[in-house]
């Protein structure tokens, strides 16, 4: 079908007949490039772009890696040093005769630089990572060698000296360990003052290096006609039965033009005649735009992960886009995949204040998911495969959303690509953490270009749900004396960045994206002009909520909130000896050792990990056996965290959970639940005992059961759900021996109509229980639940949950005695690779068995890759079959020499 549409054309719109339509681009990336300090005391003739000069210095053998031992503070020198990047290029006469313009793009250089093209004929300075520069270069080339220089300044020393200027001191975040930043061992201040990556300054969880590079490509364009940039789509569901979408084109020229542009969408075709009067802005600002509606009816719908009720991956469409000139010959095109969701956040009032609920395409989402900080120091590192193996592990535990945290940055475009296709949704904090930032109006300006850019080249994905202006600023408001001695002033401060420019900025080009100001924060009153509730932005009432205790027993129910969204909260464990031997000595590996006090960077984190580790479990017998204790102890606090706020989500009183954090930043003792990407013979994202427990506690149907000290004397049960009103459930419930897993009891409830997202089971009494199965007390025995669920038009589903009564210290144990019976090679259905965006290369299964009881066994291997489940309860004398599936080819007998199991009693 072909519709010919009147549209709007901005004053900007420049789009007409040049010659030749030629486009070219040079690519100026590569190891050719020299780079040298300030003083020409270092110099390397082969460094990398994209890249990092600390990598290149540790690829010429001059430093170690930048993640081995103490490397960060050895070589925060580093970062405070002045780096030349510099590289020669030949340019044709083709090249240069055919292009009406050149332009040198500059997609990411790390941060404060000052660029020259042949000995100044043309001079540039660019301060923001987080951008895209576009410079126009057509009168600085020649045919011939032409020589690029990149002078990268050290962000630090800047950063410092913006600071010492500003007219005020802006306090830095709660979580700086100043001594250590005193001394540059463990980040430095003044963040606020340089558009670079948070973590690149300080995090309690990974290193800060503060590095200097050129992170993303650097290219040369040539060209003779118009250039699309951008696709930016927004879409709003009119009614039941109708989508308006409006698709704006952000385009540069070089020259006039006369054409048409193409959209083609949904087997629709709209044609929209365009003129270029003279050339354009050469950033790609200058923009058209199309509003069509679509019959929601024919239309496949996006929806999240789990919510889908199929395997089968969240739809999405081909949006093409084509620009032909009066003949209608092809001048340029340009495709995109989009999917059609209608999404709003459900703010009803309640009794208590007001929910804060993601509603997608009519069906009230409870968000499950994890938090997202760049998966290396050194970006450059991340690959798209790496993004591949998290965010497919993230799919395989049932996340249907991830927040990407201020700390880091506006990822690539091949990160979004994939969360599309997982249905993982994305609430995104734009590039602001913890501290507040300068006003004035030179930092203004750049950030509004930050927030166009990035808005621009990404609000396309469906995953993107939502911009949030900052990551905890707003409650950080409070945090220290230089805040509350003069409040007026930094709210307004806060203000005059979050609510009205990143707002005003983001609105510019999408009016459809839901945004929020900060995390945490309350709520809106109105959006034109940005307006909201002011108060404790940590209320329980309002918006959403971070949570941290790390002194109280982190399964006891009292001491957690009762949020409307819990967008942070989390335990500490350590990475698994594997991913630490890879950065460590042996002797490193051990307790207290320096290694490890140096590797801690949250403050006092040794002493709380073990603290908690003593709350569950007797002392471990060695480092190994802390370590794999802590990864436990982790799985517990987050589970039955997670189970309280899904307990909650009737009448929307708590709408979401994600712990603090998915994935690592380097081999660290961090929050995370997959361990660092290293590449290494040990690494590649290995999932923690939590990423096991989290495919539990995320399931669509799960059995919940806890203690409350505020109602002592029982243990109370529930019936968690994704879908209301649509399966009935049958549930056992196996009161069991600790001693040799008889069962003593048992207790039915058949065919319960799921009609709410929490239903109550029972409520059992701690005394009856133990009267009734005539053991000594609660410590001798422990919970199975079993549960069968018939779904409406989807079949049925079963699972299981084992229920500890006490803490396994005060269990008598026995020695489990665990055999791997067999391990075979199985073959994968071509569905299970259909419908994934990592790259399994084979999978075997595994059978085991045990002598006794055996909780939170755990099988590791050194093979990269991941078991269909692990940390689970072995019952004796009953064989279980585990899958693991491998991130690289391997034979059955190779993954049986490597594997390694255990459980709790393999601890004493």
């Amino acid at each position: 079908m072909l519709c010919w549409c009147s549209v709007l054309v901005s004053s900007l719109l420049l789009l007409v007949p040049v010659q030749g339509f030629a486009f070219r681009e040079l690519d100026l990336g590569s190891a050719t490039w020299k780079i040298s300090n300030s003083n020409g005391s270092i110099t390397l003739s082969n460094g990398t772009v994209p890249g990092y000069v600390t990598l290149d210095l540790h690829r010429a053998g001059l430093v170690a890696d930048p993640y081995y031992r103490f490397s960060p503070a050895n070589q925060s020198w580093i970062g405070l040093e002045t780096w030349s990047y510099e590289r020669d290029f030949i340019l044709s006469d083709d090249f240069i005769q055919n292009s009406i313009k050149i332009l040198l793009v500059a997609e990411g250089i790390d941060t404060v630089a000052n660029i020259s093209l042949n000995d100044g004929k043309f001079r540039a300075s660019v301060e923001n990572m987080h951008r895209r520069y576009y410079f126009d270069v057509t009168n600085a080339v020649h045919p011939g060698s032409n020589t690029l220089l990149v002078v990268i300044a050290s962000a630090v020393k800047i950063a410092n000296e913006r600071a010492e200027s500003y007219p005020y001191t802006l306090p830095g975040s709660h979580v700086l360990d100043m001594s250590s930043m005193q001394s540059g061992t463990k980040g430095v201040p003044n963040h606020s003052f340089v558009r670079k990556m948070a973590t690149h300054f300080y995090w309690d969880g990974g290193p800060a290096s503060y590095p200097s590079g050129i992170w993303r490509p650097i290219m040369l364009w040539g060209t003779a006609r118009p250039i699309l940039h951008d696709i930016v789509v927004q879409m709003k569901s009119k009614s039941t039965f109708v989508f308006a979408v409006n698709v704006t084109v952000y385009y540069s020229s070089p020259a006039p033009f006369e054409g048409f542009l193409n959209l083609t969408l949904a087997n629709t075709t709209w044609s929209v005649p365009l003129s270029i009067k003279s050339s354009t802005l050469i950033d790609g600002s200058a923009s058209t735009y199309v509003t069509v509606t679509l019959p929601a009816t024919s239309l496949s719908l996006w929806f999240p992960n789990s919510h889908r009720r199929t395997s089968h991956a969240p739809t999405l469409h081909p949006l093409n886009v084509s620009l032909h000139d009066h003949s209608n010959a092809l001048v340029t095109n340009k495709t995109i995949m989009v999917g059609f969701r209608d999404i709003y956040i459900d703010e009803r009032s309640l009794d208590d204040g007001k929910a804060f609920a993601f509603v997608v395409n009519g069906r009230p989402i409870f968000a499950k998911g994890a938090n997202w900080m760049p998966a290396d120091e050194f970006l450059t590192r991340s690959t798209d495969d790496d993004y591949a193996k998290i965010l497919q592990s993230a799919a395989d535990v049932g996340m249907n959303m991830i927040r990407i945290n201020g700390h880091g940055i506006y990822l690539p475009n091949s990160f979004y690509d994939l969360t599309d296709r997982l249905g993982i949704m994305i609430w995104h904090d734009f590039a602001f953490s913890h501290s507040p930032y300068p006003t004035n109006s030179e930092f203004l300006d750049e950030v509004r270009l930050e927030v166009l850019d990035n808005v621009r080249r990404l609000s396309h994905h469906p995953s993107i749900v939502l911009w949030c202006g900052n990551n905890e600023i707003e409650t950080g408001l409070t945090w220290s004396q230089e805040i509350t001695s003069n409040p007026n002033l930094f709210a307004s401060d806060y203000a005059e960045l979050f609510l009205d420019v990143i707002h005003s900025a983001l609105r510019e080009v999408d009016q459809t994206v839901l945004y929020r100001s900060s995390s945490p924060t309350n709520f809106v009153y109105r959006e034109y002009p940005y307006q909201q509730f002011w108060g404790d932005a940590q209320s329980q009432s309002y918006g959403d909520n971070h949570h941290y205790n790390y002194d109280s027993v982190c399964t006891d129910v009292t001491v957690y909130p009762q949020p409307r969204f819990q967008s942070e909260f989390g335990h500490i464990s350590f990475s698994s000896l594997y991913t630490l031997s890879t950065v460590a000595l042996p002797s490193d590996l051990s307790s207290n050792s320096t290694f490890l006090e140096y590797r801690m960077y949250h403050p006092n984190g040794n002493e709380q990990v073990t603290k908690q580790i003593g709350n569950f479990f007797r002392t471990p017998k060695d480092f190994d056996s802390f370590v794999y204790l802590s990864q436990a102890t982790q799985a517990l606090c987050i589970q039955s965290q997670v189970d309280h706020y899904r307990r909650f989500f009737n009448e929307m009183r708590t709408a979401g959970s994600l712990y603090w954090q998915l994935n690592d930043i380097w081999q660290g003792l961090t929050w995370s639940s997959l361990e660092y990407c290293d590449h290494t013979k040990f690494g590649n994202c290995r999932w923690k005992l939590l990423h096991y427990y989290a495919k539990k506690f995320y399931e669509p149907y799960r059995v919940s059961a806890f203690q409350n000290k505020s109602s002592p004397g029982y243990v109370f049960v529930h019936f968690l759900t994704d879908y209301v009103g649509e399966a009935n459930v049958t549930v056992s419930s196996e009161f069991r021996a600790w001693k040799n897993g008889a069962v003593l009891k048992t207790v039915n409830k058949t065919d319960i109509p799921i009609r709410e997202a929490v239903t109550s089971l029972w409520n059992f009494s701690t005394k009856a229980i133990v009267d009734e199965t005539k053991v000594n007390s609660l410590n001798d025995i422990f919970i199975t639940f079993r549960f069968d669920v018939t779904e409406k038009d989807a079949g049925a589903r079963s699972g299981d949950e084992h229920v500890f009564l006490t803490p396994l210290k005060d269990v008598d144990l026995q020695d489990s005695g665990i055999q791997i019976l067999s391990v075979t090679e199985i073959s994968l259905p071509a569905e299970f690779h259909s419908n994934r965006v990592d790259s399994v290369m084979a999978a075997a299964r595994i059978s085991l068995q045990a002598e006794a009881v055996a909780p939170f066994t755990f099988l590791e291997t050194s093979i990269a890759g991941y078991f269909s489940e692990n940390g689970f309860l072995l019952l004796p004398d009953v064989a279980l079959e585990v899958d693991f599936y491998g991130w690289q080819s391997f034979a059955a007998s190779d993954l049986k020499k490597s594997l390694r199991v255990r459980s709790v009693f393999d601890t004493y």
